[in-house]
């Protein structure tokens, strides 16, 4: 079980204000796959945290055996459920579990397969969940779903799962990506709090938070020697529906009903400077030209 880092941000007072809805795990399978790779926070129930370069953000965990269980909870303490697990029964189920998901505004839906050799009806699934806005993630991927996601350089089984909970767009979380220093100095303590972030889609970071971001940003310039941020990139699989003209005519094959999009976030600062030298290398070269001719 991993232990919480001396550098973990989200030591928050309280418990868990979001979580990861896990339904219809019988007998425990997927919970048990996820206790080995979640990074629990020890001296509270059901808590755990995510640390990416980007971001930290502390979560929990509830269980559901039914459907109709997470309407209530959700109904009754309005409760932030951003990620849903599923475990796969059927494609009715399925259907009943895409209505919870809008219902709760699950940013995150994941059907959950043991494996498939025991799922006769994958291809129905996945076509469903490709529709649906759900991925279908194999909690036991055969050799040959290993070898094939080895290849394109993509993650199965529990792996996945953690990773999708790594892009779930969380409303509590704490940026990360502007400090690769110890991350407890990142953000001002307020009375012995670290400053908890409630970052929406829409959300603008202003005044003292603004202020403390800057000062850190500046702090970590001024001490880094190729003060440089990286651009991100975040690659997206986008999937088209089967009648879609890009599909092959007269195939079956499932790469024809998908593509992949590769987003690039590009540092302004990287850009301005990159021009800057451009400019001063046709100078020098304009310079050169000029002292040859004159010669």
């Amino acid at each position: 079980m991993a232990e919480k880092s001396d550098h973990f941000m989200m030591e928050f007072k309280g418990p868990a204000k979001q979580f990861v809805a896990l339904v219809g795990d019988v007998g425990g399978a997927i919970r048990y796959e996820l206790n080995k790779k979640m990074k629990k926070i020890n001296d509270e129930k059901d808590s755990y945290y995510l640390e990416t370069y980007y971001y930290s953000a502390k979560y929990g965990l509830k269980t559901f055996s039914a459907l109709r269980d997470v309407t209530r909870e959700f109904d009754a303490h309005n409760t932030s459920l951003m990620c849903m697990f599923v475990g796969y029964k059927s494609i009715d189920h399925l259907k009943d579990a895409k209505k919870v998901a809008d219902a709760i505004k699950a940013d995150t839906r994941v059907v959950v397969i043991d494996s498939l050799e025991l799922c006769p009806e994958a291809e129905k699934v996945e076509e469903f969940a490709s529709k649906n806005e759900f991925e279908v993630v194999y909690l036991h991927p055969n050799q040959q779903q290993r070898l094939d996601a080895e290849s394109v350089s993509e993650k199965v089984g529990v792996d996945r799962l953690i990773e999708t909970m790594e892009v779930c767009n969380w409303p509590w979380r704490v940026v990360n990506a502007f400090s690769r220093g110890p991350r407890s100095s990142f953000i001002d303590k307020q009375e012995g709090d670290i400053l908890e972030l409630n970052v929406k889609e829409d959300y603008v970071i202003e005044g003292a938070t603004a202020d403390s971001l800057m000062r850190n940003y500046k702090q970590w310039f001024n001490r880094t020697s190729d003060a440089k941020i990286p651009a991100p990139q975040h690659a997206e699989r986008v999937h088209l529906s089967p009648d879609s003209p890009t599909t092959t005519e007269g195939t079956t094959n499932p790469d024809d009903v998908s593509i992949s999009v590769d987003i690039d976030l590009v540092c302004t600062k990287n850009q301005e400077e990159k021009k800057s030298c451009e400019g001063k290398a046709k100078k020098q070269k304009s310079a050169s030209a000029k002292h040859v001719k004159k010669d």
